[in-house]
């Protein structure tokens, strides 16, 4: 692949959501960084899984619920499920406004949802850290017959302009998990593939991207799992560094990141189950 984001597709498929420890401090960051998702990607369940609003989804690995907000504004009804508490608490206060959306302890390899209770299941840059076989049956155990898996990632480019060639050298320079990370990245689609009822994934590609100010670049980059946290003595000296870039590169005092959101998708159960 020639860009990545966050762990991202790096990290291995069956970590059980370990990244659960990573994200517990990361919560404000994450909210106020991280990229929204193309409304593309929610329209993909009404016009070609053949959805309809009022339809039950389960979003897991919700995180601060960036992707249930999509998926409440297409008229979904969403059952979040995330593990770590903190994440959990900005997504309930930040979606408080919808009836609609309900918040729910737990994981994706132990779902606290009734069994063929949804239409879909969503995965929003988290796929690759759950347990693929437990997460698997606990995806077609809640969801309803010829139900569906979604997931999406949006993939920071590295290298389409100076601006991102600058930031992809310095987080290669400066943090050495970054760079063992990028040597294993793995294609949406393989990690998608096993979850699939018959072996096939449909895939999406839409453009996305950011404008931000400097607190909320930094904030966009300290949310990636493998920035050191902030009791690391050499957090300071990232910060550092992060500021100048920004100093150099700014324009109007905002600098743009740029992603591609891939979106793959397929049939977790069989109609005639």
């Amino acid at each position: 692949m020639t860009k990545t984001q966050d762990l991202s597709l790096a990290a291995p498929t069956n970590r059980n959501h370990q990244a659960t420890g990573n994200y517990s401090d990361r919560a404000e960051h994450y909210a106020v960084g991280r990229p929204f998702y193309p409304a593309q990607v929610a329209e993909i369940l009404l016009e070609r899984l053949g959805l309809v609003a009022g339809d039950r989804i389960a979003d897991v690995g919700a995180g601060t619920g960036l992707f249930s907000l999509a998926l409440l504004k297409r008229g979904f009804v969403v059952d979040a499920v995330e593990p770590d508490a903190a994440m959990r608490l900005k997504a309930s206060t930040l979606l408080a406004s919808f009836a609609e959306f309900r918040a729910h302890g737990g994981s994706a390899e132990s779902i606290p949802l009734p069994d063929q209770s949804v239409a879909a299941v969503t995965v929003a840059q988290a796929l690759h850290w759950f347990d693929r076989e437990k997460a698997r049956s606990e995806f077609r155990r809640i969801v309803r017959p010829g139900g569906y898996l979604l997931c999406v990632w949006n993939e920071r480019r590295r290298s389409s302009t100076p601006f991102l060639r600058s930031l992809e050298q310095l987080l290669v320079e400066n943090i050495p998990l970054y760079g063992r990370l990028l040597q294993a990245d793995v294609e949406p689609k393989q990690i998608t593939e096993p979850f699939s009822v018959d072996g096939s994934v449909s895939e999406a590609h839409f453009i996305n991207s950011q404008s931000l100010k400097r607190d909320v670049f930094l904030a966009r980059i300290f949310s990636s799992s493998f920035c050191p946290h902030e009791t690391d003595p050499n957090r300071p000296l990232l910060e550092g560094k992060l500021h100048e870039l920004f100093e150099k590169y700014a324009y109007r005092h905002e600098v743009s990141i740029e992603y591609d959101t891939v979106v793959t998708f397929c049939r977790l159960t069989r109609r005639d189950r």
